[in-house]
């Protein structure tokens, strides 16, 4: 299969995607920031001890990176790009002659 036919594919895959499946890791991130900044809100101007806001502030960054590490990345035109780049890479290097050794093996 050559890069120009799977670039095509990555194309038409990545037009039919819905937009938030491109951007999902961005949303969640933001939504993130978000949380996180509600919780420094509620640390900082409420009377909780200080050792409770520690840890729920760390249960709320250890939460973030959970939930992005479990979010399915979608179909950019950068990753596309970097597919095609190493299938390009793989065809010229199945098409370079095989190296032998002094036995012919």
């Amino acid at each position: 299969m050559n890069a120009n036919m799977i670039g095509t594919i990555l194309d038409a895959a990545l037009k039919t995607q819905p937009w938030y499946a491109r951007y999902a890791n961005t949303i969640v991130m933001a939504c993130s920031m978000l949380v996180t900044l509600g919780t420094w809100a509620t640390a900082t101007y409420t009377d909780l001890p200080p050792a409770v806001a520690v840890v729920i502030g760390s249960v709320v960054a250890v939460a973030s990176v959970l939930v992005t590490r479990a979010t399915p990345n979608g179909i950019t035109p950068r990753g596309n790009a970097r597919v095609v780049a190493e299938v390009d890479a793989v065809e010229v290097a199945d098409q370079r002659p095989v190296a032998t050794d002094s036995w012919g093996r």
